[in-house]
């Protein structure tokens, strides 16, 4: 069930009669908030796929009162922005996001996506496994649907804007992919394939014209290696005091190599990922919990009440005890 090695986005077909493309699509997506997101203590983000269409779709409403953490994952993934404003980081790049904007997330890539304060952001991400558009012994045009997302270059942008996508296609082939996921016929796997290769091959025409030559990043798979073992242990031990030196050895650099290497791998500072995760933590307490919100800031890693204050309202626009009183997303 190969794509067609020659592939162009079929403007001729029609979706089913039930289908309602567009912003009507919206209303009728599943919509659910980002805390239902789950990583591994190392910041993985796994999914069980369905072994007869390795793709699945997740329809999630992002905000200030929850932002997710940097996380990777092994399986490809685009997002599209469907309403709402913010940033999008992958690695060392950072990214202002709006309603059409497209990203374009490779395996093992750390990345974020973040609300702007004061807006929340609904964003349709599809996850799938290469697999399914390209095995072994396939033809090698059928991998050319993949390379944005496994290759690199220079001028490479995450980010596909609005204005450099065909109006509402990628919107409408998401609301089809979705209706024949909830039909489950026995042919949908194709019908999924179908049209997620629609939107890949416009992926690959905007890169082609875009991002120059893309070829395989050098030592990507080795420099992500050494820093899953910092990740799993600040991940544990946020709450506790974490010193540089004791970081840096774990991933067997000096202090100073450490941070830029972080930097560059992350596009976060290991002080800021830090002060998030603690922020995190001080999150759950607040909303799942009595505690006062001193004991919360020393529970949370933080040296004293004014100065969690002040990370807080830096990154949430508000302060703890706003946040308590603050309806969730």
């Amino acid at each position: 069930m190969n794509p067609r090695g020659s592939h162009q986005p079929r403007r001729d077909v029609r979706p089913p009669p039930d289908v309602s493309p567009g912003v009507s699509a919206l209303a009728a997506f599943p919509w659910v908030s980002s805390r239902i997101l789950r990583f591994t203590a190392r910041g993985e983000y796994p999914l069980a796929f369905p072994p007869e269409c390795p793709l699945l779709m997740q329809f999630l409403q992002f905000s200030v009162d929850h932002q997710v953490s940097l996380s990777y994952h092994d399986y490809l993934e685009f997002a599209l922005i469907c309403e709402g404003t913010g940033r999008f980081t992958a690695e060392s790049r950072s990214y202002s996001v709006a309603p059409g904007d497209l990203m374009i997330i490779g395996g093992r890539e750390f990345h974020r996506l973040e609300a702007d304060r004061d807006d929340v952001m609904k964003v349709v991400s599809a996850h799938f496994r290469q697999e399914l558009v390209h095995a072994p012994g396939d033809s090698p045009l059928n991998f050319e649907y993949l390379k944005p997302f496994l290759y690199r270059g220079a001028q490479f942008s995450h980010r596909i804007a609005r204005a450099d996508l065909p109006e509402g296609f990628v919107l409408d082939r998401i609301g089809w992919i979705q209706r024949e996921v909830q039909a489950g016929k026995p042919d949908y796997p194709l019908a999924v394939k179908t049209y997620l290769a629609d939107i890949l091959f416009v992926v690959s025409r905007h890169c082609q014209k875009t991002c120059g030559e893309l070829a395989p990043p050098d030592r990507h798979a080795q420099d992500f290696e050494r820093l899953l073992e910092v990740f799993s242990y600040v991940r544990k031990n946020c709450h506790e005091p974490l010193s540089l030196r004791q970081l840096a050895r774990l991933a067997h650099m000096t202090p100073s190599y450490f941070c830029r290497f972080f930097k560059a791998q992350t596009g976060s500072t290991l002080t800021e990922y830090l002060l998030r995760l603690r922020i995190d933590l001080a999150m759950d307490f607040l909303s799942n919990s009595a505690m006062s919100v001193t004991d919360i800031a020393y529970a949370s890693g933080f040296s004293s009440h004014s100065y969690f204050d002040r990370v807080f309202k830096r990154l949430k626009g508000m302060t703890p005890l706003e946040y308590r009183r603050h309806p969730k997303v």
